[in-house]
């Protein structure tokens, strides 16, 4: 067993005193320490006549000949000494051994990533980081370092380690290559001040439709620090500023801001919102609250709930603004005259009057506070969306319960029933019923315009094949009158996947026919659903989604629908949707990968009429904080007219890159024999025999636009997809 001492009593000084008749001899001796020959002694003579002369026995590496010698290791040496007379002795001494390595100290605070910076822990967080150089120990590296309770540390690098935490002490054994070791603490570690954190100083307004805002910020600390700005989700900008000195940023348009502030990149980070203000003739906006007026006062009472996701219209101009969660909207306008709509025929205004309801800006900001009449019958309305579903893994879906009338519903039961390939786990909140293949949940009453949200993880058969449907049928009822029931229940439907894109908007058209083709004279809207799930290294504070629709998509009709999280949901110029996630604290896929995924759905119309051929294309971009956006696959359905068979899909039938350039590559599950492809027309443009169970087909030939592809496999079976060129 090695021995072990602290290694504060290096270096130590071992005094040996001799004394042989007319010569006397005392020692200063240092021990070795552990096995590194880097023991001393120096002899003290007394006595007889100086000079005196030195003969060390052994032979010491240095020193031979003189009072000192050093390089030792452990064990006995003689010296001879002769005084100027020629008298003579001999006298022993023995050089020890210390088993230590040096002082075992506290460590330096270090950066690794990514605890890059000083590695001071961030408040309420164990993130420090601290490094032990070798030059710290006199031992021969490599060392090695033996953790105590709670042995909670990795490393990164060597040797740097993480995950400490501020106020705490952690003892640990270091030991070198020769087995050698001393005892040390490492902490404890200071944390990182709020004192440090930046705050707004003052902020100067934007011009009118002008990005010349400036955003003042000050620090009461002297580190320095990355400021990045962000809006909707996007980087405005980002810099680096000094200690207490006052940085101005400059360039910013009117609107709401979030700021994160990275302390000198050591891991922490802070963050505070604000709104950009805008000054000027001819600039201001329309504010106000949609609410059901229960007592026809004009005055939202409580009790008196906002009407929530109603879509607005502005004129002159079909300016569009949406309802939040509270009924609250709100639209930037220039000063003039002007009428607002509210587009949901199930909802009536009656304050300040009947619609259109003039208003007029003039500078600023106007409030127009709505009442509507809060008679409507009661109408429970379902939606639903869901996550990603492959054999042997976790599927959930999440549905919500709307009741869109004004007078409120009964008791409402709420039943989920599992299709297979799905097997029930579990449920959010917990289910009044579990049956084998069926959930149900018996909830309170629902107020007008309220919302109620269930959730389901089920497993999908590991013996699940590819292409087949995942589903599970959402159905809500209530033990009072209800006089529209086909809104009361929702398929939530996904196809069965291996490898998958966890960031992806996919469309759901309503006959449900084909999740490539809107069928002309069946399909009437179209639902989408935008998943995301975190796949970073830590927790995911905020997401923010943007959808900047289509032309060909009538943003009037735009309804909201179902979602995993709490959100709001907004629109921004040039037809952007925009939905926030704040503080959605969505953990990683690694700690936690069922809770790491999110979704949220609508649905809109396309605009009437629409013609065969018509391309309807839409991406989302996706942001996790204030990361670089995540741009989904672009969701593309093409209008056909409709045969009246349901044509096979993705499942048995798959074509990539589509839209295509040059080439297109088929793979399909079945082996190809022949290929036709026809203009929308209905003539044939181009067509081939094929082999085996993939191809690559050349487009070159084909002018711009949409088509439809039909394979011929050897099992006699035509499979059909419709393709876009693209030039």
């Amino acid at each position: 067993m090695t021995r072990m001492r602290t290694a504060f009593l290096l270096p130590m000084v071992i005094v040996w005193s001799v004394a042989q008749a007319q010569l006397s001899c005392s020692f200063l001796i240092t021990p070795e320490n552990c096995t590194e020959a880097n023991g001393s002694i120096t002899a003290l003579v007394g006595g007889g006549t100086a000079p005196y002369s030195y003969v060390w026995s052994p032979a010491p590496p240095n020193g031979q000949g003189t009072a000192s010698i050093s390089g030792l290791s452990a064990g006995g040496y003689d010296v001879t000494v002769t005084d100027d007379l020629g008298l003579q002795q001999t006298f022993s001494a023995n050089v020890p051994n210390d088993p230590t390595i040096g002082p075992a100290g506290p460590g330096t605070l270090a950066g690794a990533e990514p605890y890059v910076g000083f590695g001071v822990p961030c408040t309420g967080q164990c993130n420090g980081a601290m490094a032990f150089p070798a030059t710290m120990f006199s031992g021969t590296p490599p060392y090695s370092f033996d953790w105590g309770p709670p042995q909670a540390y990795t490393t990164q690098g060597d040797p740097i380690f993480v995950g400490l935490c501020a106020g705490q002490n952690y003892p640990y054994t270091v030991s070198d290559a020769f087995g050698c070791s001393s005892f040390g603490y490492a902490g404890p570690l200071p944390e990182l001040d709020t004192a440090w954190y930046w705050s707004v100083d003052q902020i100067t307004p934007a011009s009118c439709g002008n990005a010349d805002g400036i955003l003042h910020l000050t620090q009461t600390g002297a580190w320095p620090a990355e400021v990045v700005v962000s809006q909707g989700g996007q980087v405005v900008l980002s810099t680096t500023t000094n200690g207490s000195i006052a940085s101005a940023i400059g360039g910013l348009a009117a609107g709401a801001y979030e700021v994160l502030f990275d302390y000198n990149a050591s891991g922490c980070t802070s963050s505070l919102t604000f709104t950009m203000p805008e000054v000027g003739p001819g600039c201001g906006s329309v504010t106000g609250v949609l609410f059901a007026d229960a007592d026809t006062d004009c005055v939202q009472d409580g009790g008196e709930p906002g009407i929530p996701y109603r879509t607005l219209q502005v004129d002159p101009g079909a300016q569009l603004a949406i309802t939040g969660t509270d009924g609250r909207f709100a639209a930037d306008l220039i000063d003039g005259a002007y009428t607002l709509t509210v587009l949901d025929p199930a909802v009536e205004p009656t304050c300040p009057q009947a619609e259109p309801i003039p208003f007029t800006v003039s500078g600023g900001s106007t409030t127009l506070d709505i009442g509507a009449s809060a008679g409507a019958p009661m109408d429970l309305a379902v939606s639903a969306v869901n996550n990603a579903a492959r054999p042997g893994f976790g599927h959930t879906a999440w549905a919500r319960v709307t009741e869109l009338g004004g007078s409120g519903s009964g008791t409402i039961t709420v039943t989920a029933q599992l299709l297979y390939p799905l097997t029930f786990v579990s449920a959010t909140p917990a289910p009044t019923s579990v049956l084998p293949n069926q959930v149900s949940w018996v909830l309170p009453a629902l107020t007008p315009f309220a919302t109620l949200q269930v959730q389901v993880t089920a497993t999908v058969d590991v013996q699940a094949p590819l292409g087949a449907s995942a589903d599970i049928v959402f159905t809500a009822v209530n033990d009072g009158p209800e006089t529209n029931l086909a809104n009361n229940s929702w398929t939530s439907a996904r196809t069965i996947t291996g490898a998958f894109d966890p960031n992806d908007k996919t469309a759901f058209t309503s006959t449900g026919q084909s999740a490539s083709e809107y069928i002309l004279s069946q399909d009437e809207w179209i639902d989408y659903v935008i998943r995301f799930q975190n796949t970073g290294t830590d927790t995911a504070f905020t997401v923010v989604i943007t959808d900047t629709l289509a032309s060909s998509l009538d943003m009037a009709t735009f309804e909201q629908g179902a979602a995993s999280h709490p959100f709001t949901v907004s629109f921004k110029p040039d037809r952007v949707v925009e939905w926030r996630f704040a503080n959605i604290l969505l953990p990683d896929s690694n700690v936690n990968e069922p809770g790491s995924h999110g979704a949220v759905g609508f649905r809109i119309r396309p605009h009437q009429p629409v013609v065969a051929g018509t391309v309807l294309a839409n991406a989302a971009d996706i942001y996790f904080d204030f990361n670089a956006p995540v741009r989904t696959n672009t969701s593309t359905l093409v209008a056909t007219v409709g045969t009246g068979v349901p044509v096979e899909e993705e499942a048995s039938l798959l074509l990539f890159p589509n839209p295509a350039r040059d080439r297109i590559t088929i793979r399909s599950f079945a082996p190809l024999e022949h290929l036709q492809v026809m203009a929308l027309d209905g003539r044939v443009v181009l067509q081939r025999r094929l082999a085996g169970d993939r191809a690559e087909v050349d487009l070159r030939g084909l002018a711009p636009g949409a088509y439809r592809m039909m394979v011929t496999g050897s099992d006699g079976r035509r499979r059909s997809r419709p393709i876009i060129v693209e030039r």
